[in-house]
C-alpha cells in the first residue's frame, strides 16, 4: 500500500488567500486606477460594484456608468474602495455566499 503526501492544489492554496492581501490587492488596484483611468481595469471595476453594491449601492452604480465622466467614476471608486477596503471582512462573506473566491476575487484585482 503506497501513501503519497497531498499536497493542496493551487486552487485550494489559493482560497486562503488573507485579507492583508486583499487589502494590498485593492490598493495596488487604487494605483492603477488613478494612473491608467477607470477604462483600463473595466472588468475588475464591474466585479467591484456588484460585490459592492449593498454597502455603496449609489457609488457602486456610479462606478460602472460608463456614458458618465470619469470623475464622476474615480469619485465612486474613491467610496466604494473605502467600504471594501475597511470592511472587507463582510465583504469576503458576501463573496462567499455569491460563490466567489475571494482567491478569484483577487487574482480579478491583481
Amino acid at each position: 500500500m503506497s501513501i503519497t503526501a497531498q499536497t493542496p492544489t493551487a486552487v485550494e492554496t489559493d482560497q486562503h488567500t488573507s485579507s492583508s492581501e486583499l487589502r494590498t490587492a485593492l490598493d495596488d488596484l487604487a494605483f492603477d486606477v488613478a494612473e491608467n483611468g477607470t477604462e483600463s481595469r473595466r472588468p475588475t471595476l464591474e466585479m467591484l460594484a456588484t460585490v459592492s453594491h449593498r454597502a455603496t449601492p449609489g457609488a457602486a452604480a456610479a462606478l460602472v456608468h460608463w456614458a458618465g465622466t470619469e470623475i464622476a467614476r474615480l469619485r465612486a471608486f474613491a467610496t466604494v474602495h473605502r467600504a471594501v477596503r475597511y470592511e472587507l471582512d463582510d465583504e469576503e462573506r458576501e463573496l462567499t455566499a455569491m460563490g466567489v473566491s475571494p482567491a478569484i476575487f483577487y487574482r480579478l484585482v491583481a
